[in-house]
């Protein structure tokens, strides 16, 4: 994809008068009708916005765009020059991650901004997660987990938080494996944090990945909001501990919904944790070392929960 494309789809991305998936549906409305229109197209013929149903405020919207994109073009320009590239959800070029559209479909983000290696987003892809204050066996699980995910030649996700997170990363990065980090802010203003994992970027072991604008700092609105980024890269979920609520909870419940494999930690007699709770569901239930086991009558869900559906294929969402 030529840059000034990525310009277009940069200025399409910062139109925050419209949700992701009005966002994504007028692009694809585009796309398919005859003769199709590009991105480019999509914003200078302001003669089909009609045809295409954009209402009053959404045309506004994009002429309020177009009036920034001589500084869109600088800011891209920048970003390609400091190696941070951009991946429209529908791109020529097949980099865009096809997991994260059948997962999260037309909610799925307009523009993914990356560093590092981009094919790894191809692959076979797990999430471990969990708390930000998990005990010693969770942990432990995690590293094991992690460990085996790299003998099988998978990717590890990580969302970059502490704790479980973060011990998925190092985990996977030690074991001379391949990693994702998800990242709750712009790939600028993470740079500091990010200094020490340099090395594996260079070698093509780890991606840096965001969906919000270089720039953004971090929030806890987008700490929330990279959770369910991280659930939808994932091939399976892993949970290594978990409260019944908070961003671990709510992530494997929404993903339940959704028909995703679930596999939670077996817990320890007497462990104050919910990973029991969970399991009653109707997530998977797995040992320490990650291999599935039967679930405890205790943690016996009512109604056991459907297997999870076959991805399909698809150039668009």
């Amino acid at each position: 994809m030529n840059t000034q494309e990525l310009v277009y789809w940069y200025a399409l991305n910062n139109i925050t008068k419209v949700n992701t998936k009005r966002k994504n549906s007028i692009y694809i409305a585009a796309y398919k009708r005859e003769p199709r229109l590009n991105i480019i197209e999509l914003f200078e013929n302001e003669d089909l916005w009609p045809e295409l149903a954009l209402t009053e405020a959404e045309r506004k919207a994009f002429v309020t765009a177009k009036k920034s994109l001589s500084n869109y073009s600088f800011e891209v320009e920048k970003l390609l020059n400091e190696g941070i590239d951009l991946i429209p959800f529908h791109d020529p070029d097949d980099r865009y991650p096809q997991i994260l559209k059948i997962n999260l479909g037309r909610l799925t983000p307009t523009l993914l901004f990356t560093k590092g290696e981009a094919s790894l987003l191809k692959q076979h892809m797990i999430a471990i997660v969990g708390s930000r204050d998990a005990n010693n066996i969770a942990l432990q699980f995690t590293q094991n987990v992690a460990a085996r995910a790299v003998a099988e030649d998978k990717v590890v996700v990580s969302g970059f938080a502490k704790g479980i997170d973060r011990c998925a990363l190092d985990a996977a990065l030690y074991h001379k494996g391949r990693s994702v980090i998800v990242l709750p802010q712009g790939i600028a203003t993470a740079a500091t944090s990010l200094r020490a994992y340099y090395q594996q970027i260079l070698e093509g072991k780890l991606l840096i990945l965001s969906t919000y604008n270089p720039n953004d700092r971090w929030a806890v609105g987008r700490a929330m909001g990279r959770n369910k980024f991280v659930y939808g890269l994932a091939n399976q979920i892993y949970v290594a501990q978990t409260q019944n609520s908070g961003g671990t909870w709510e992530g494997a419940t929404e993903g339940l919904k959704a028909k995703r494999p679930i596999y939670v930690r077996l817990p320890e007699p007497q462990e104050a944790v919910a990973n029991g709770e969970l399991m009653k569901l109707g997530t998977r239930a797995v040992d320490l070392n990650g291999n599935e086991v039967p679930v405890p009558p205790e943690f016996q869900p009512v109604a056991q929960a459907e297997e999870a559906p076959q991805m399909k294929q698809g150039s668009l969402l």
